[in-house]
């Protein structure tokens, strides 16, 4: 592998100036040409001509303002003046898409979106999915409801599309995706706006995205007489990620030969320790096949007030072998709600 990057993201973030097949096309006589063994220079002029740098535009939301009333409720001074320059990242973080991403989709691994956004920001220049939660939370905050709704309706568009939301906003993650928040997003909107007519008009996405992890992703997980659900981050896929291409092969060839494939599988290839609580919390260690340590999750399956109470109390989640080489237990990364009526809460 040539490595012309350090970091993979930025060559498959990468458009194409021309149509796919033509670059292919020029590829392979370029490889041909050389015994299939280009030169460093000659690929990096080859990359240079056929693709482009970015498929995104900055972007100043046009609710911003530039003092929102939180900030006049911050006595102290310091932090006013601190919290006044995080509200200045809106204007940084904002982004929407070329016009070229729809006439020209094959060219992007960019996934469309019709209203503009706010990403994370770094490496990360596409929209996230459960990122876009603490995101909305912030802006409503700086009472920025209506780049909220532009990017609600993003996701609600990708529900219809793709039948769930996946991890970020390029084509790599549709097979990936986060805790489903987009219910919670739905109620944070409504409670800042009481916008009930656009929950109306798209309860039935919020439903389908349900029917998703229901139907696909849900898997039973039996432990002292008692069944529970559990939502599984399991991808059907065997190889790298193309954003991590190098450092999913490179842990990949420390593993024994049989064990690669699984390896670069995901949590699916790997096996689960399990415990139950007193209050009805079954939490599972999840050991990923590739052997890079114990990812702690739990389920809710009684009573919020009783759980929580445990949570913050601090249970032995899955005891002392939770995580590889430490006695002590690990704070979970997501509680998932087992049925409709009970709760989610991600930490």
């Amino acid at each position: 592998m040539a490595k012309l990057y350090q970091d993979d993201k930025q060559f498959v973030d990468m458009p194409l100036s021309i149509a796919p097949e033509q670059v292919l096309q020029i590829f392979t006589e370029l490889a041909r040409d050389h015994n299939h063994s280009i030169p460093r220079g000659q690929l990096q002029v080859f990359v240079q001509e056929h693709f482009q740098v970015k498929g995104l535009q900055p972007w100043t939301p046009a609710d911003w303002k530039d003092s929102p009333q939180f900030l006049q409720k911050i006595s102290d001074a310091k932090l006013r003046v601190w919290a006044g320059q995080l509200h200045q990242l809106w204007k940084k973080l904002g982004k929407k898409m070329k016009p070229e991403v729809l006439s020209h989709p094959e060219r992007f691994s960019l996934i469309y979106s019709e209203h503009p956004f706010i990403v994370p920001g770094g490496r990360f220049v596409e929209f996230y999915y459960w990122d876009s939660y603490w995101v909305m939370e912030g802006l409503l905050l700086s009472e920025m409801a209506e780049t909220v709704k532009g990017m609600l309706q993003n996701f609600l568009d990708l529900v219809k599309t793709y039948g769930h939301v996946p991890n970020g906003g390029r084509v790599y993650y549709l097979q990936r995706s986060q805790p489903p928040l987009l219910t919670l997003m739905m109620d944070c909107y409504l409670t800042h706006t009481n916008d009930t007519t656009f929950l109306q008009e798209n309860i039935e996405m919020l439903a389908l995205e349900l029917d998703f992890w229901t139907k696909n992703t849900t898997v039973s997980v039996s432990l002292e007489g008692k069944n529970y659900l559990l939502n599984r981050y399991y991808v059907p896929y065997g190889g790298p990620r193309p954003e991590s291409y190098n450092k999913d092969r490179e842990l990949a060839d420390t593993l024994p030969e049989g064990e690669q494939q699984q390896g670069e599988g995901g949590l699916g290839a790997g096996r689960l320790s399990t415990s139950v609580s007193g209050s009805g919390l079954l939490s599972l260690a999840a050991y990923p096949a590739a052997g890079t340590g114990w990812v702690p999750c739990c389920v809710l399956t009684g009573d919020r007030e009783p759980l929580w109470g445990e949570l913050k109390a601090g249970p032995s989640l899955a005891g002392t072998s939770l995580h590889a080489g430490s006695s002590e237990a690990q704070t979970p990364t997501c509680l998932v709600a087992s049925e409709p009526a009970n709760w989610c809460l991600l930490t």
